[in-house]
């Protein structure tokens, strides 16, 4: 069976294609993905998703929906998280999704993200310690996801990320703030590992392997020293968005957040006393194939 997975994020959105056979791993067939920037101007728009934004991300899960089509596709999963879940006006994007694209968007709450994303992760990344946190850094929240003892794991979903922080003009200071209730609970459990997933995460290591092009082989199982994230974030900080743009590995459009993204990482991992992230390629999109398919 091909089964396709689709994500409307707050910075892209992005399309899975899958081929499951009985008894395996799923296979990779395709993916992509487009900056559409959804939550575009939420933070002074008040809330609302904007007309451009919308048009946007319903031209690009037109696209999708053809190249599934292409691929003949049997079933598909199409979820919307951060910007759309709280926007006013989220079900206008859900409602031109099927007019214009076919495609029936579910919006799900964070706690289901961190939950999907952790299993993407697990699933993919065999040598994942059972005992790692997962850390989702989006462009509208970051996902948490820990073990709390007993084999039960505990998520957290917090309303920073990327495009958020950019836009919000947040310094290391305040996004601490604003991550510290939920970092807190999760230092209680003495975390020695730390897996990242998220457009933020994956940078990170493109840029710390110099991809001229991007390498998702490479890039999954990653591992970056606290040091070498530290050394990004003051070049990252000192550069002008025009002079990032030429960094490799570094997507230019991705180039104005990437700042504000690289600061979160950076408090995750000096809150949590840690010295090191590991990078995921399998994140929200593959949990999605692994629950449902």
């Amino acid at each position: 069976m091909r089964m396709a997975t689709m994500d409307v994020g707050t910075n892209s959105t992005r399309l899975l294609v899958t081929e499951i056979r009985e008894g395996q791993s799923p296979a990779l067939l395709y993916q992509t993905l487009c900056t559409t920037r959804i939550g575009e101007g939420m933070e002074q728009n008040g809330g609302i998703l904007t007309p451009a934004a919308i048009k946007r991300t319903v031209e690009a899960l037109q696209q999708f929906s053809a190249i599934a089509a292409e691929f003949s596709v049997e079933k598909l999963a199409v979820v919307a998280t951060a910007a759309v879940r709280e926007a006013q006006n989220g079900s206008e994007l859900v409602k031109l999704a099927w007019e214009k694209a076919g495609l029936e968007v579910r919006i799900i709450p964070g706690e289901e993200e961190a939950r999907l994303s952790y299993l993407g992760v697990i699933k993919g990344l065999p040598e994942a310690p059972v005992d790692a946190v997962v850390i989702d850094v989006g462009g509208g929240s970051t996902e948490f996801i820990w073990p709390s003892g007993a084999g039960r794991m505990e998520v957290a979903s917090v309303p920073l990320g990327a495009v958020r922080a950019t836009e919000a003009g947040l310094n290391e200071e305040q996004i601490l703030r604003r991550l510290d209730a939920v970092l807190t609970r999760v230092t209680k459990v003495r975390p020695r590992y730390l897996i990242g997933v998220g457009g933020t995460a994956t940078t990170l290591a493109a840029m710390n392997l110099r991809l001229e092009l991007y390498d998702p082989i490479r890039v999954h199982g990653c591992r970056l020293k606290k040091t070498d994230i530290n050394s990004w974030y003051r070049r990252l900080s000192e550069a002008s968005p025009e002079q990032r743009k030429t960094i490799p590995g570094l997507q230019s459009q991705r180039a104005d957040i990437i700042v504000a993204g690289v600061a979160i990482v950076k408090t995750v991992l000096e809150k949590l006393d840690l010295d090191e992230l590991t990078v995921s390629e399998t994140d929200l999109l593959w949990g999605l194939i692994y629950e449902e398919g």
